[in-house]
């Protein structure tokens, strides 16, 4: 039974019921009863219900390859050459417990051939997998006409898949609308991966590179650690045709759930390249106030860190990166900002949300100030001390600690 008390606008009244455990607070001060739960939450969040174990009576063994049949549109593909699949959560995909459609199975010598009610995949031999041992056949409504009709569509490893319609995108730092591809050299105005949405019914989410989910003693749970080098395919075929709305909604039974963005994310953001100093943001944000310009993002641009001596020409100095010394910073540039906390703490009464631009290119470098705290808290967390030399570590010197599994 949940426990919610109304309306508590006391701060007295606020921190008894936070002592009490109550679940939910209702208040005409939620930045008060924001600011007195710190880090913690009143109701914690529920387990995600995820288990990337598929359930055995989904999985088809083929010689080196293995088949989780996850929907009736959805398959998981495996080939591994040592015969060793991978049960784990990886990047991309946490969840592989779905409820198990109904499907057949036909082994006729080396060919395996899976049948659902709406697709039928069939694989020959125990080779990795390529255009000429693997496909997967389904049908797909062609819309117009005055009676239904479906074509039969296959794809096959390497198919071209230029109708896909876009995933996510690293960045769109310098996109201009016209970016030109590495490799093919052609323009194209998505700098996007893949999504699970294409024109041509399947899409395939590769995740055969991608890190795995590995359980640690910390609060984090889980880290991430690199697969072996062992040769392995690991694909996921989604062959929904046009119903993108299904598609979606099973890419999140796999992916996990998306959470729902706080309205603020979808409100104004402001940003300057600029040096400023923590009077001039206040400054800046009270006129906005004033003037009930409803921004919602303070975003401190990158001099809030020292930057050391970044000059933006090409002369400037470059570590053992390869970037720009200073274009990395973890150290509070107190000329501008001598006193970080009551700074933040002042655009939070002003209604304001910040965020600080960094640029995680070089790891954390021993001259940051929290170079000791955080590599106390990162190697606790990752039990990864790889690339810290005995001798060195003897000696007394400080390595610089790159980010290595992110």
């Amino acid at each position: 039974m949940s426990i919610t008390v109304w309306t508590v606008n006391k701060e007295e009244d606020i921190r008894n019921m936070i002592a009490l455990g109550v679940d939910c607070i209702t208040t005409n001060e939620p930045e008060l009863v924001r600011s007195l739960l710190g880090e913690k939450e009143l109701r914690p969040a529920p387990a995600d219900g995820n288990d990337p174990k598929a359930d055995p009576k989904a999985v088809v063994v083929a010689g080196k390859a293995r088949f989780t049949v996850l929907t009736s549109r959805l398959i998981r593909m495996e080939w591994a050459e040592n015969g060793v699949f991978e049960d784990r959560a990886t990047m991309g995909i946490v969840n592989r417990k779905t409820p198990v459609p109904a499907y057949t199975v036909r082994r006729s010598g080396k060919k395996v051939t899976i049948k659902t009610a709406d697709v039928t995949l069939s694989y020959t031999g125990d080779g990795m997998f390529d255009a000429k041992n693997l496909s997967v056949t389904f049908k797909m409504p062609v819309p117009g006409g005055k009676k239904p009709t479906a074509k039969t569509v296959t794809w096959k490893p390497g198919a071209d898949d230029s109708g896909n319609l876009g995933g996510t995108a690293r960045t769109l730092d310098r996109f201009d609308n016209v970016t030109i591809h590495k490799e093919s050299g052609q323009k194209t105005v998505d700098p996007m991966d893949n999504g699970v949405l294409s024109r041509d019914g399947w899409a395939i989410i590769d995740e055969s590179d991608r890190h795995v989910f590995v359980p640690v003693a910390s609060d984090w749970k889980n880290w991430v650690a690199a697969r072996d080098a062992t040769p392995r395919k690991d694909l996921y075929i989604f062959a929904y045709g046009h119903d993108y709305i299904a598609a979606l909604k099973d890419f999140t039974l796999v992916a996990g759930k998306i959470p729902l963005p706080p309205k603020y994310t979808l409100g104004y953001w402001w940003c300057r390249y600029w040096q400023y100093s923590d009077f001039e943001f206040l400054d800046l944000a009270r006129t906005f106030r004033r003037m009930d310009i409803p921004a919602d993002v303070m975003v401190i641009d990158m001099d809030w860190h020292e930057t050391w001596t970044l000059s933006r020409g090409k002369n400037s100095v470059k570590d053992e990166y390869g970037q720009r010394v200073g274009w990395t910073g973890y150290t509070w540039k107190k000329e501008l900002f001598p006193n970080p906390e009551q700074f933040l703490k002042e655009l939070h009464l002003l209604r304001m949300k910040t965020t600080l631009n960094l640029h995680p290119a070089s790891g954390i470098q021993p001259y940051e100030e929290p170079y000791e705290r955080f590599v106390k808290d990162y190697t606790s967390s990752t039990q990864d001390n790889e690339g810290r030399k005995d001798d060195e570590k003897a000696e007394g010197k400080k390595d610089t600690e790159p980010f290595r599994l992110i």
